[in-house]
């Protein structure tokens, strides 16, 4: 049997309105096709805060199977924006993906840590990570990882600290935490 879904009034107030936030700045960030090193940051620090608070609101195997649809987001992106060819066996296994994500999460066991909140804020934190790769691309070339991670982690801090400080977890994290 398939239970109704119901999602409270306090997530709806409190995460609905970041998620529309994160949403835009996404679309805003990636209108002319191409990453700087500050929206590249943005979306790394976005993705990193909506996976880790995804997880705390859904079951870890739904974390892992909606990131693992990375590249059915990349491969449709890559065919717009760079003009890449699709092959059409990979889109075929993709749909074949797509067919089992929606068995996993929609046939959940009842009762689980599962929640529709959650694989929400995982999806979107797919769609920055997503962004970041495909759109970073002129960024990443000719650099190494750390060159790059160096250059992009203290913007993503920025970007995170303020979420960081009005939820005042900060001053729970010791150095033995």
């Amino acid at each position: 049997a398939i239970v109704p879904l119901t999602v409270a009034s306090q997530i709806i107030r409190q995460e609905v309105p970041i998620m529309i936030a994160a949403s835009l700045l996404l679309a805003a960030m990636t209108l002319d096709g191409r990453i700087a090193r500050l929206e590249a940051g943005v979306l790394f620090g976005l993705n990193i805060t909506l996976f880790f608070t995804g997880v705390t609101k859904t079951s870890v195997p739904h974390a892992e199977f909606i990131g693992a649809m990375t590249p059915l987001i990349l491969v449709p992106l890559g065919a717009i924006v760079l003009q890449e060819k699709i092959n059409p066996r990979a889109l075929m296994f993709g749909l074949i993906s797509v067919a089992g994500l929606v068995l996993v999460l929609g046939f959940s066991p009842p009762g689980g840590d599962a929640s529709l909140t959650g694989d929400l804020i995982i999806a979107l934190a797919v769609m920055c990570w997503a962004a970041y790769l495909m759109f970073s691309r002129g960024l990443r070339v000719g650099r190494s990882v750390a060159t790059v991670m160096a250059s992009i982690t203290p913007i993503a801090t920025i970007t995170i600290l303020p979420l960081v400080l009005i939820s005042g977890e900060i001053f729970t994290i010791t150095w033995r935490s």
